[in-house]
């Protein structure tokens, strides 16, 4: 079975523009109380191997906070736990769910399985005076009945504290308990990647790299991370660098201290350039024997597309469509953004992500596979009955392979609660007609609740 890897999610400034606000009737005391509609979304998804599906995410209340550079809304953690129908599984967490409560503006960023049950990473931020603050790096676990791990951190969660802004791109089990947490770093003016190793406890593991933290940056030079995985002794960190107008996709292989294996590419760094790519906007994935890819967004005159740098697992670039690229056009739009990626027995490799047209108008899901013996892409996208879809990670093992992201769709000027689309396809690209509603599930992390976030009584019209 090959692991699902990490995601990216792009323009999240798209997917939210309007607030919305649901009239609820008091019993008499008060007139009316305003609410804002529950949305959800999906960010990562893992798959066990009994087939259940975890989903993480986030359970927002679609208020808007506006700032200078663009807005986000009111959201905690959220997670679900599916069986292999597609049902909610009530022996996880509150009747197949589990919401955190950490900050103004929580999500999941990425999962990974161990032993014990999921180590979850995400970002929380903090409204501060009208504005967003510094971006929080956290990670708790959930055990196998989806309660929190409070033994792990502070009361169940560990934050980095790296002295900037921080958002977690991936995390992954070690090998005795210990939590591996790759991101970006935004401090003093400046962008690095950067690794993380957590103790059992949730504490900064001393023996690696600086007190714990390896800054990427200044070891290899990389600014954004869009992926990381575990491969024996060793640890692949995938992301991407730009300097004076050049963007390289770039892979770097640490030891179990945090040094550079020297061994891989030119001392522990592999690097290929790729024209006119957008450093932060990609993913990263890995076979299960330590090919890497990296695949970023390649702006062109009519729009963008996706170029795939395939590593080996030495560090060595592999011979694509275009040079050592491979270059996608999701076939339903003009802007195309990869926001997760999988090999399947390093046989296939499958992009899935969001295409659409110049002016944001409408916008696809896409799921793209590329075999070996294959020039390009097949590619499956389609509308599912909405006007906008996106998917933000990829899970694929022997049998199936499975999206998440979200769907909404438009109606007078507004944009309606949306939902975290969780759809899972055959290898054929077929839907697998035994999981949800033949294949596609709409998934509410609140489990039907209307109004979410708090609710304020209108003074004008009642006593308060």
């Amino acid at each position: 079975m090959e692991l699902r890897t990490h995601r990216s999610m792009p323009n999240r400034c798209l997917m939210w523009i309007f607030v919305g606000l649901v009239l609820g009737a008091s019993n008499g005391a008060f007139a009316e109380s305003l609410g804002f509609p529950c949305s959800d979304w999906g960010t990562s998804v893992v798959v066990d191997g009994s087939q259940r599906t975890i989903v993480g995410g986030a359970a927002a209340d679609n208020r808007v906070l506006e700032w200078e550079s663009g807005h986000a809304h009111y959201g905690n953690f959220a997670l679900a736990r599916l069986d292999a129908s597609g049902r909610l599984d009530p022996s996880f967490g509150d009747e197949g769910s589990f919401i955190l409560d950490e900050g103004d503006f929580d999500s999941v960023a990425d999962l990974a399985l161990d032993s014990e049950g999921v180590i979850v990473g995400g970002t929380t931020q903090q409204r501060d005076a009208g504005r967003t603050g510094p971006r929080r790096a956290v990670v708790f676990r959930l055990d196998d009945d989806g309660e929190l791990d409070e033994s792990f951190g502070d009361r169940g969660i560990a934050g980095l504290g790296l002295g900037g802004s921080e958002a977690v791109e991936s995390v992954a089990a070690g090998r005795e308990g210990d939590v591996y947490v790759a991101g970006t770093l935004e401090r003093a003016g400046w962008t690095q990647g950067f690794v993380a190793r957590l103790d059992d406890e949730g504490r900064l593991d001393p023996a690696f790299g600086n007190h714990g933290v390896v800054y990427l940056g200044a070891l290899a030079g990389m600014h954004r991370v869009h992926g990381m995985r575990r491969t024996g002794g060793a640890l692949l960190v995938a992301g991407a660098r730009s300097s004076d107008g050049t963007t390289e996709a770039m892979v770097v292989r640490l030891n179990r201290d945090g040094r550079l294996t020297r061994r891989f590419a030119d001392a522990g760094v592999a690097t290929v350039e790729v024209p006119h790519a957008v450093a932060g906007q990609g993913t990263a994935f890995f076979s299960r024997r330590g090919a890497t890819a990296v695949s970023l967004q390649v702006v062109a005159e009519a729009g963008s597309r996706i170029a795939t740098v395939v590593f080996d697992p030495r560090g060595h670039a592999q011979q694509g469509t275009d040079g050592y690229l491979d270059v996608l056009d999701a076939p339903t739009g003009a802007l195309d953004f990869a926001n997760a990626g999988a090999f399947l027995w390093g046989r296939a490799m499958y992009l899935a992500g969001a295409t659409y047209p110049q002016d944001f108008a409408t916008g696809d899901a896409f799921l793209a596979r590329k075999r070996a013996q294959d020039a390009g892409y097949d590619v499956t996208s389609a509308h599912f009955d909405l006007e906008y879809a996106a998917y933000n990670d990829l899970a694929v093992n022997r049998k199936t392979v499975t999206a998440v992201g979200w769907n909404f769709g438009e109606a007078d000027d507004t944009l309606p609660p949306s939902d975290a689309l969780v759809v899972r396809y055959l290898h054929d690209g077929r839907l697998d007609t035994t999981f949800g509603d033949a294949g596609v599930l709409k998934l509410d992390f609140m489990r039907g609740q209307a109004v979410c976030g708090p609710r304020v009584v209108d003074c004008a019209t009642a006593t308060c």
